[in-house]
């Protein structure tokens, strides 16, 4: 498995045109942020049985990524409670970022697969974030 470093490394990589770059970094967290919302809308154990799964993964790759996972996973549920989403909205979030990141993709000619994708789906607000942001909070 990659350290965190090598999944941002990969993905700075990746994607270099600043066009593409800028489309991943809003809909990588948006993507999150929806899917985050839709679970909670559908049911809290599904929420909560994939919030561990995906904090387990975090974990697997650090114990500070772990933290800035669950903190991400946390913002996020936060801000849709706050905000009222429901699901049909979280829906049209999701379906709205998930064109952006295949768009952004595609301005690179870049085709992720699947499993690269749902990676991406969890390391993308950290990479959009960036290094700087996440040393700067001591998550890095």
């Amino acid at each position: 498995m990659k350290s965190l470093d090598e999944y941002m490394a990969y993905y700075s990589e990746l994607f270099e045109e600043p066009a593409s770059r800028l489309i991943l970094k809003i809909s990588a967290p948006l993507t999150f942020f929806a899917l985050v919302g839709l679970l909670w809308s559908i049911s809290f154990y599904l929420f909560l049985a994939l919030g561990v799964a995906a904090i387990a993964f975090y974990y697997s790759l650090d114990q500070k990524t772990a933290l800035a996972g669950a903190l991400a996973i946390g913002i996020a549920w936060s801000l849709h409670l706050i905000l009222g989403f429901g699901g049909i909205t979280s829906f049209i979030i999701l379906v709205l970022a998930v064109i952006g990141l295949f768009y952004g993709q595609d301005l690179e000619n870049e085709k992720l697969n699947v499993v690269e994708s749902l990676t991406f789906l969890l390391i993308g607000p950290l990479w959009a974030l960036g290094p700087r942001t996440l040393r700067r909070f001591d998550l890095y």
